[in-house]
């Protein structure tokens, strides 16, 4: 069975709640960066999580250079 959320309301309360504390954030960064070690594009990334390609690619140069960081 697949569950799908179709919902734009759903994905605007989502960014939203990411938006709210800062632990949310960094894991939102670690979720994109994990998902470009695992083969996603950037532009890929980007359009599924809904962020600029530009921080994306900004996430991940951040890591490569400094590592982990909350």
């Amino acid at each position: 069975m697949t569950v799908r959320i179709d919902n734009k309301s759903a994905i605007f309360v989502l960014q939203d709640e990411i938006q709210r504390s800062e632990q949310a954030r960094y894991d939102h960064r670690l979720h994109a960066v994990l998902l470009v070690a695992q083969g996603l594009t950037c532009p890929a990334v980007a359009e599924l999580l809904g962020d600029p390609e530009r921080t994306i690619r900004y996430w991940v140069q951040n890591y490569i250079s400094d590592g982990l960081q909350d």
